[in-house]
């Protein structure tokens, strides 16, 4: 079986605070760890637009509208107890 990893640079912007284990360097660390798995079953695509369309195919629309009001125009704001989004 065939695996696609898509990537973005904007991954390395997601600020989740001090301490928090979903912190910005690990993303080079895993691109990193998994570019060393040597297999021609593995598809590298940068992502270079993307649609919400694939969003909506899994989420209903109250849920996507929630998410997009949930980003802080500054600093960090919580969904829940550990899901961070930032601005």
């Amino acid at each position: 079986m065939t695996t696609c990893i898509f990537t973005t640079d904007s991954s390395v912007q997601h600020d989740t605070g001090p301490g928090h284990p979903e912190c910005p360097e690990r993303i080079p660390s895993i691109i990193n760890g998994l570019k060393k798995i040597q297999s021609q079953k593995l598809i590298w695509e940068k992502v270079k637009y993307f649609d919400d369309k694939y969003i909506k195919l899994t989420h209903s629309e109250k849920y996507f509208k929630k998410i997009n009001q949930s980003f802080p125009n500054e600093g960090l704001a919580f969904l829940d107890g550990d899901t961070i989004v930032s601005k």
